[in-house]
């Protein structure tokens, strides 16, 4: 099969579920202290989970950015591992 064949098989909405490591906990209306660039930010955390967590992103950042990431007992350090739309994945350290 050609990659174009096969790119049907992984676009699928679905299969993206399928390919997380980690259950992911939705925080609908919850937000987040970030620390980027040694700046501090409130953000709307979409959703966690123990490999990472969804947030609005302030501004712009680049992938592979560090960060730090506090909500409540969650207090993580890790990168930016995607953009999207507005959006940013951090991938936590450890």
């Amino acid at each position: 099969m050609s990659s174009l064949e096969t790119m049907g098989l992984w676009s699928r909405a679905y299969r993206w579920a399928d390919l997380r490591r980690f259950q992911r906990n939705e925080a609908e209306g919850v937000f987040a202290g970030l620390k980027i660039r040694g700046r501090n930010h409130i953000v709307r955390l979409h959703n966690w989970s123990a490999g990472g967590a969804c947030i609005d992103l302030p501004g712009s950042a680049k992938i592979g950015e560090r960060v730090h990431l506090v909500c409540g007992k969650l207090r993580r350090h890790g990168r930016v591992a995607w953009l999207a739309e507005g959006r940013a994945g951090i991938e936590f350290e450890g």
